[in-house]
């Protein structure tokens, strides 16, 4: 009889040692298992790499253009070039557009907008600028015209 409270003695003393403590490491992914994702989909790596560097470029561009906003709401980036243009980002499409002559102020204007089928102008002076846009081949002035005025930030 007495075997039976040795052991059962044994048994309590083995369950007094410290609990192991939690974990919070996460698995790593095995490099052979991400290898082989890769070399599986190497457009989707390279598409991936296109946009990271277009990115950066968007970025960088963005971080030199002049930034407008218009009384709708529309903020514009513009990135005046050395051969006159400038380049116009408006909801994150960009529209490269020509100088053409003005009778005042600065003017690009363009038949490929920011739609398929709608021509565009960008026309400053001083602080303000406005936007148009119309139905392709419309004429200039046209009530079919949409235009906003817009206001250069600092």
């Amino acid at each position: 009889m007495r075997i039976v409270p040795i052991g059962l003695a044994l048994m309590c003393l083995a369950g007094c040692g410290k609990p192991a403590e939690p974990t919070n490491q996460t698995a790593q992914p095995n490099e052979s298992v991400v290898e082989a994702a890769f070399e599986n989909d190497q457009d989707a790596l390279a598409s991936g790499i296109e946009n990271e560097a277009a990115d950066d470029d968007a970025n960088a561009a963005a971080a030199d253009a002049d930034r407008y906003k218009c009384e709708d709401g529309t903020v514009v980036l513009a990135l005046y070039d050395d051969d006159g243009g400038v380049q116009i980002t408006v909801g994150g499409k960009t529209v490269t557009l020509p100088g053409v002559t003005a009778a005042s102020g600065s003017k690009y204007r363009s038949e490929g907008g920011l739609a398929p089928d709608k021509s565009l102008t960008w026309w400053t002076k001083g602080d303000g600028a406005l936007l148009i846009q119309a139905p392709r081949g419309t004429a200039e002035g046209s009530p079919k015209e949409s235009v906003v005025n817009c206001t250069q930030q600092d």
